[in-house]
């Protein structure tokens, strides 16, 4: 996991249509923003070899930043979600969602947060 990294998303919700909005918030803690990432995608699960498509991806020293009321930091994004593909939990194939902040701690490594969430039809 990236230490310090919490992935928040809007109201807590962690189910969405297709082609709505996925907002949220990422409180950074301590952590170091340069080399930072956040990432929305979607990857295959079962059979056959894994694909993945990124739908949103900025280094999160690009983000909106604010002041939560408890004073951290709070960086904020919004992204518009594709109409496809959707949440699939079938027999042989799954596909998932989820919401990544990664960051490269060195050469051979990356630390990463991730979130998982829902797109429905």
């Amino acid at each position: 996991s990236a230490p310090g990294f919490l992935i928040e998303l809007r109201d807590g919700v962690r189910r969405f249509r297709r082609g709505a909005e996925l907002s949220g918030v990422i409180r950074p803690g301590d952590a170091e923003l340069a080399g930072a990432t956040l990432a929305v995608l979607w990857y295959t699960e079962g059979k056959g070899e894994r694909d993945e498509g990124i739908v949103y991806l900025e280094d999160l020293e690009g983000l909106s930043r604010d002041v939560a009321s408890d004073g951290s930091l709070e960086l904020a994004f919004r992204v518009p979600l594709p109409l496809w593909p959707v949440t699939y939990h079938g027999q042989i194939v799954k596909i998932h969602w989820q919401v990544a902040v990664r960051r490269r701690a060195a050469p051979w490594r990356t630390e990463s947060e991730e979130l998982p969430f829902e797109v429905i039809p």
